[in-house]
């Protein structure tokens, strides 16, 4: 970690991390297709590692309901 990078890098990759990631994702949004919530688990891991995988994935789920149209279809909206 240099002096000007104030969030370090993410480690490698964290299989238990991304799987409770991804419980709590369907927990929050059942009707998202499994493959969908594994496919950004990855993703979800290396920006926000430094989080618990249920903050990552309220935070997540935040983002994508301010971002994106489909999403909101998705919950409803």
């Amino acid at each position: 970690m240099t002096a000007q990078r104030w969030i370090p890098e993410a480690p490698a990759p964290d299989g238990a991390w991304m799987r409770r990631f991804t419980e709590h994702l369907l927990a929050k949004r059942p009707e998202l297709p499994l493959f969908s919530a594994r496919h950004m688990a990855p993703q979800a891991f290396e920006a926000m590692h430094l989080l618990s995988p249920a903050e990552a994935a309220e935070l997540w789920d935040q983002r994508m309901l301010a971002t994106n149209p489909a999403w909101r279809r998705l919950a409803g909206r």
